[in-house]
């Protein structure tokens, strides 16, 4: 059997290598793979008859670099649980920046191309080009400044711990979101074997979302300066602890009305006006997390 570090050693040099060409088809993993891997279940090789394969093979490639990505994450999630010197993992996490900047211009080469001709696929690769570059700012740069780079802070087990579970939750989710261009009822725990984890995570999000619309539906002309600071305050709070668990398309539209909102209020403007358009949006964000298939059997 191998040892811990020789295993580390192995999984670097594989992540040194250069990404996935798109011009080549990639198969997309199946959950036979090696154990220490990211595992999809058998339902994400799915068949795309109906599109031209040069698409097909560049929404693959794409993905099976993300999966690449995630792979490579199971290194510090390895570190992370053996209680070792987690500090070896920051240059893994500067290689996965690398490679998912790389990904990122790749991408957005790929809308150019095709997105003209296949708009779910535009609109999937927008997506996620979208979060990968708002995770990509969060870890890197706002929540673990300096994370990676030569002579940087050393950073908790919490800070790393956090940092790796933004990160494989961005890049299970773009698996997904690229998935389903071509299978658009295949769900995140037909792919993932750790998104059956995910209700608890889903349960969360309800609860924090009904607390915000039960706040937002509370505030009235006659209220107070302090009742609104509350609502900010916990429309921030929520952003930065909670909002992860959203779908990330919801992502940027969440984020636009914590802004509007905030403006508003600086600004003395009409927050009622702004307030009753963000409650209905809040409630349809209920209504989606609601129709999750992990939450199926949990009240």
């Amino acid at each position: 059997m191998k040892s811990h570090i020789q295993e580390e050693i192995i999984d670097l040099n594989e992540l040194l290598r250069p990404a996935v060409d798109f011009a080549e088809p990639s198969p997309v993993r199946s959950s036979n793979a090696h154990n220490s891997e990211t595992k999809l279940q058998p339902q994400a090789a799915t068949p795309a008859e109906q599109v031209q394969p040069s698409v097909d093979e560049a929404v693959q490639s794409v993905s099976t670099e993300l999966l690449s990505l995630l792979n490579h994450l199971k290194i510090i999630e390895g570190a992370l649980a053996q209680g070792g010197d987690i500090q070896r993992t920051v240059v893994v996490f500067k290689l996965i920046k690398d490679r998912t900047l790389l990904l990122i211009g790749k991408i957005e080469i790929l809308m150019v191309r095709w997105g003209a001709c296949h708009e779910a696929m535009r609109v999937a690769l927008d997506t996620t080009s979208f979060a990968l570059k708002h995770e990509l700012r969060r870890v890197y740069e706002v929540e673990t400044r300096g994370l990676g780079e030569p002579g940087g802070a050393q950073f908790s087990r919490f800070a790393l711990a956090r940092a790796y579970g933004l990160l494989q939750n961005c890049f299970q989710q773009s698996v997904v979101t690229l998935t389903q261009v071509f299978n658009p009822t295949l769900e995140g725990e037909e792919l993932f074997e750790e998104y059956k984890a995910r209700g608890e995570q889903s349960l969360i999000l309800r609860r924090e979302l009904a607390m915000l619309l039960q706040k937002v539906r509370g505030i009235t002309k006659e209220s107070g300066v302090l009742q609104m600071l509350n609502v900010i305050n916990s429309l921030k709070r929520f952003r930065q602890e909670t909002m992860h668990f959203l779908m990330y398309r919801d992502w940027e539209e969440f984020e636009a009305f914590v802004e509007e909102i905030t403006t508003t209020y600086d600004e003395a403007g009409n927050i009622d006006f702004v307030l009753n358009k963000f409650a209905p949006y809040l409630e349809t964000l209920i209504n989606h997390v609601n129709m999750r298939a992990v939450l199926n059997n949990k009240n």
